[in-house]
């Protein structure tokens, strides 16, 4: 009979093996980058080969770097074909991994949670998550720069790449000044009745709480949702505050850099449902 394995000994190979193969990953992607930066960098001189490689007696030198350039081209179909391969492997993982959630949950129950098992911050991490390209086909409509910062968001979250929290921080606070900015100007918040100058010493600035206000204002029409939107500022913007941890100059609490930035995707999605874009 089989030994058993104990589920520690097992969720700890799991992390192992996954972290070694997005290593893996991570270094065979900065391969292809180079090989696509010289790819693009040697495009004119082979574009300006078609003419002289067709003709009836091409120079040696040009056949010769034709058939470099072809020999390339296989080697990057073969790759193609075992990315692929590669990534339906990766999608069914990805999907496994939703049920191990939930089984997780179930299996807590009846063998005790642990103290520092967190199922609300699992959850918010999936949910932040979540239909993210769809948000970003959303946020094209109103800044297409920003839908690209914001599918970069979870590009470097989860790609762990050198320092990738403190990237996906900086497009995070990004796509929040992109975000307002577009939903409100500062010219057309100062004509409101409301408006006033906050710091006697920059008489025309538009603060970030007044920029919100006003963008609810403009965009969601009178009621309800335009009301927890503009009380919701305070708490917005103390997430925008933790955001800007990204300027230490010493390591990141991971912790608490994860922790805001899925709090201010959840808050800007909770923004792009209620202006209906």
């Amino acid at each position: 009979m089989a030994k058993q394995v104990p589920p520690s000994q097992l969720i700890e190979d799991t992390k192992q093996r996954l972290q070694e193969i997005q290593n893996k990953v991570s270094a065979a992607t900065e391969q292809i980058g180079y090989a696509s930066e010289v790819v693009s960098a040697t495009e004119p001189v082979w574009r300006a080969m078609d003419k002289p490689i067709q003709s009836k007696h091409p120079n040696e030198i040009v056949a010769s770097g034709d058939n470099v350039l072809l020999s390339i081209n296989e080697q990057v179909k073969d790759i193609d074909i075992q990315a692929d391969n590669f990534l339906h492997q990766a999608h069914s993982i990805a999907g496994s991994v939703e049920i191990l959630s939930s089984t997780a949950q179930n299996t807590a129950s009846f063998a005790g949670v642990p103290t520092n098992y967190n199922p609300e911050s699992l959850a918010r991490f999936q949910y932040s998550f979540d239909r993210h390209d769809s948000y970003a086909d959303k946020l094209e409509k109103v800044n297409p720069a920003m839908a690209v910062t914001f599918r970069g968001i979870k590009n470097n979250y989860l790609i762990k790449s050198h320092d990738h929290i403190r990237t996906a921080l900086f497009e995070t606070r990004q796509v929040f000044d992109q975000l307002f900015d577009a939903l409100a100007q500062d010219d057309e918040g100062k004509t409101q009745l409301w408006w006033k100058p906050e710091d006697p010493e920059k008489p025309d600035v538009v603060t970030r709480t007044q920029r919100i206000r006003y963008a609810a204002e403009k965009n969601v029409a009178g009621g309800k949702k335009q009301i927890v939107l503009i009380e919701g500022s305070k708490h917005m913007l103390d997430i925008y505050t933790k955001l800007q941890m990204l300027h230490k100059r010493k390591a990141l609490d991971d912790a608490k850099a994860k922790d805001a930035i899925l709090e201010m995707l959840t808050l800007i999605r909770e923004w792009v449902d209620y202006i209906n874009l």
